[in-house]
């Protein structure tokens, strides 16, 4: 179970596939690879064996719902064979984040308690550099953001967090003191179906990844990179590749979409 994303550039992929049918010929196709590998490899299960195993699925349908089915690992390779004709669209597609079919990514759930810190601390750090970063904070108090979706998932434990309480902390923004949650962060980033290219920004000030440096010319200019830490988890390295998709999404003036 995962967050799925995907930067809405439209490209020969999509509109021969579908969007829905590319995401699940990406996501299984990858779980099947991964299954094979580990059940032969790590347990010294049989090919033939593992290939026959069947894997519950789920594929988008035009109403927004989930179609399930079960589907055998053999099937589900077999399947994502199409997608070798299309890789070759990826290489110059400035939506690929480095990859084939990169416009579509996933933050594998549950998230770790240390990414939920890790949150709150980035939220810390824009209020105090102040100015267009802390007035990304604003946000979650404008729109009224309660925390009320990242709660509701917190009722299947361990599932979508890896804790069962979120973590508060006291901030002060504009002379006025308030008790954010990571619960509020998570819905305030996670909790619309969508991000609107002209919204992007806001989030990207709020990462902490955005930075300024000055081009040959002289002139300001903006790129994004987060700096390199041997401590991050695998959910904060997956946030901070969301965060990046993010920058990518903008430079393209792009829309992303959300599947929570």
């Amino acid at each position: 179970m995962g967050i799925e994303y995907v930067i809405g550039l439209d490209c020969p992929v999509k509109q021969e596939l579908s969007l829905s049918r590319l995401i699940y010929l990406v996501k299984y196709g990858e779980t099947a690879k991964l299954l094979l590998e580990h059940l032969t490899k790590e347990e010294g299960k049989k090919e033939e064996e593992v290939l026959n195993y069947e894997v519950e699925t789920g594929i988008l349908t035009a109403d927004g719902c989930q179609e399930k089915k079960k589907s055998k690992i053999s099937e589900l390779l077999e399947e994502a064979k199409i997608l070798e004709k299309f890789s070759g669209y990826c290489k110059e597609c400035p939506a690929n984040c480095g990859f084939d079919f990169g416009c579509y990514k996933s933050i594998r759930l549950p998230l770790s308690l240390k990414s939920e810190s890790w949150l709150i601390d980035i939220a810390i750090e824009a209020i105090n550099k102040g100015g267009v970063y802390a007035a990304s904070m604003n946000s979650i108090f404008n729109k009224k953001i309660d925390g009320k979706f990242a709660e509701r998932l917190r009722k299947d434990p361990g599932l979508f967090f890896e804790s069962d309480e979120p973590l508060k902390v006291e901030l002060e923004l504009e002379g006025k003191k308030f008790m954010l949650t990571s619960n509020q962060i998570f819905d305030f980033i996670f909790g619309a179906e969508k991000i609107d290219s002209d919204g992007v920004s806001v989030f990207l000030f709020f990462s902490g990844g955005l930075k300024q440096g000055k081009g040959e010319d002289g002139a300001v200019q903006f790129y994004f990179e987060f700096d390199e830490n041997p401590d991050d988890d695998l959910s904060i390295t997956q946030l901070k590749e969301f965060f990046t998709g993010l920058f990518v999404s903008y430079n393209l003036q792009k829309e992303v979409l959300i599947y929570v």
